[in-house]
């Protein structure tokens, strides 16, 4: 029993894979972390910008990332309900590979729940991070989330910077419908013409001392975006991606196996003086 009760023992220090950093190095570097909540919801399908909302929306955060490779983000998708995608990394890769996969159909409850997407966002961020905290929101801000603004203010009070990125115009487009030449329309029967709420946006972005961009070209955008991120200051960030690890989960689990053998005959053993003794 006591073979079995160490041979277990083992067996739970090698799944816990004990290790120590071996060949390569961290690197420091300097950046900022960036929370960026980007909405799937059905009305980011509309395509008043080409090829739509979504799609422009998507191609503005791989351009960002391609042109801040020090800083570290996190993915957040909302459409009725948010979503932490990605928590915050330095593996922009990572990063691009969930975004490629964003489409309404990410979350099945639709709508524009701003507010949730906006808390959310800031828990994104690390407890001990005391320094602004950097979140970029991607909407048509369509959902009229009364409760938006009252959160946007009430994070400002906890030094979280909001940048709001508006697609799509104030005049509005329609949504294709599910057969070709034909549009969504609401339970009335009427079309359904989806705008962009940029007043609702603006408002957010200047409670918390951030900036509005109206998105139309993508590298001007991220100039924008960029312009105003100089206002934070920078921290000192670890990227532990070139880190060789030296593991140790191979000697526990050969311990394991030799305990395991050895519980065997000593067992084997124990049946044989037994047998021994009643014969006797």
């Amino acid at each position: 029993m006591l073979l079995m009760l160490l041979a277990f023992t083992m067996g739970v220090v090698a799944v816990l894979n004990p290790r120590k950093p071996g060949k390569g190095e961290s690197i420091k570097k300097r950046g900022l972390d960036v929370v960026f909540a980007l909405d799937v919801s059905n009305s980011m399908l509309a395509a008043d910008v080409v090829p739509s909302r979504l799609a422009l929306g998507k191609q503005f955060i791989s351009y960002y990332l391609k042109a801040s490779p020090n800083d570290r983000v996190a993915l957040l998708l909302f459409a009725g309900r948010a979503y932490l995608q990605m928590p915050l990394t330095s593996d922009h890769a990572a990063v691009n590979l969930m975004l490629s996969a964003a489409s309404p159909n990410s979350i099945l409850q639709q709508g524009t729940d701003i507010s949730e997407a906006l808390a959310m966002s800031a828990n994104a961020f690390s407890v001990s991070n005391n320094q602004h905290k950097a979140v970029v929101l991607i909407t048509d801000g369509e959902g009229h989330d009364e409760e938006a603004l009252v959160k946007a203010k009430k994070l400002a009070t906890q030094a979280v910077l909001i940048n709001s990125v508006g697609i799509g115009y104030t005049q509005g487009s329609t949504l294709l419908g599910g057969l070709p030449g034909t549009f969504k329309k609401d339970a009335a029967g009427n079309v359904i013409v989806s705008k962009l709420n940029d007043q609702l946006l603006k408002e957010i972005a200047a409670s918390t001392n951030g900036t509005y961009i109206h998105l139309q070209k993508i590298d001007e955008g991220v100039r924008q975006l960029q312009q105003q991120m100089k206002q934070i200051d920078t921290k000192n960030l670890i990227d532990t991606n070139h880190i060789s690890y030296q593991n140790y989960y191979p000697w526990f689990a050969a311990f394991m196996l030799l305990l395991l053998i050895a519980s065997l005959f000593i067992t084997g053993n124990t049946k044989g003086n037994t047998a021994k003794m009643v014969s006797a």
